[in-house]
């Protein structure tokens, strides 16, 4: 859980970093891409709910 808790706060931080760093998304892809990597944010928490359930990834 302490991973999950680490992931979901390097990732609005790395985007951070990305844009003080000089990216900017200008094209539809870039940001498309930003929007990805800002939404995976919530993955790491979900896998670890479903096996605390009990539930079985497949």
């Amino acid at each position: 859980m302490l991973t999950s808790l680490l992931i979901i706060l390097i990732v609005p931080v790395g985007l951070l970093l990305a844009r003080m760093g000089g990216f900017s998304p200008a094209t539809q892809t870039y940001t498309a891409l930003e929007t990805i990597a800002a939404n995976l944010c919530w993955v790491p928490p979900l896998v670890g709910w479903l096996k605390e359930r009990g539930i079985k990834e497949d």
